[in-house]
């Protein structure tokens, strides 16, 4: 059976909120209908704002640095789904975000895990316990 995931990205200024005549700018990350909203800690003059293309109007030099960091975010965030895609992750909003912010380190495969596990426990037994354990395992059953 195949199955489909949606995913998009949406940078938005939230008009709600607005102080001093500026909107907070942010991007909503959305995954099979689940959301993450990440703040990009830019505001804009609501006057500048573009509603419907999601951009600061006009060619001035702060509209043009305001527009080339949105693009650079929405990049940025597309390569992390990319990334999850490319590794076989869960891909979730949360992981998109986290992998966004760079606090995706938790998110281990099982194979990551078992790794590390197998390496702890080297350092961990003695020589010859490892064999006196399976000896004495194998003692009990015979009992």
């Amino acid at each position: 059976m195949k199955t489909s995931s949606t995913f998009s990205i949406l940078l938005w200024a939230d008009f709600s909120r607005v102080k001093d005549n500026q909107a907070s700018l942010y991007a909503r990350i959305t995954v099979n209908g689940k959301r993450a909203v990440i703040s990009l800690k830019r505001k804009v003059l609501i006057s500048d704002w573009d509603v419907h293309k999601n951009r600061a109007k006009g060619t001035s030099q702060k509209s043009r640095i305001l527009n080339s960091y949105l693009d650079e975010t929405y990049n940025h965030l597309f390569n992390s789904y990319r990334d999850l895609m490319a590794g076989n992750k869960l891909i979730t909003a949360q992981a998109i975000k986290a992998r966004y912010l760079g606090k995706d380190e938790n998110n281990h495969s099982i194979l990551d895990i078992i790794a590390y596990h197998n390496e702890d426990m080297k350092g961990k037994l003695k020589r010859g316990t490892q064999k006196n354990y399976y000896t004495t395992q194998s003692c009990k059953k015979r009992i």
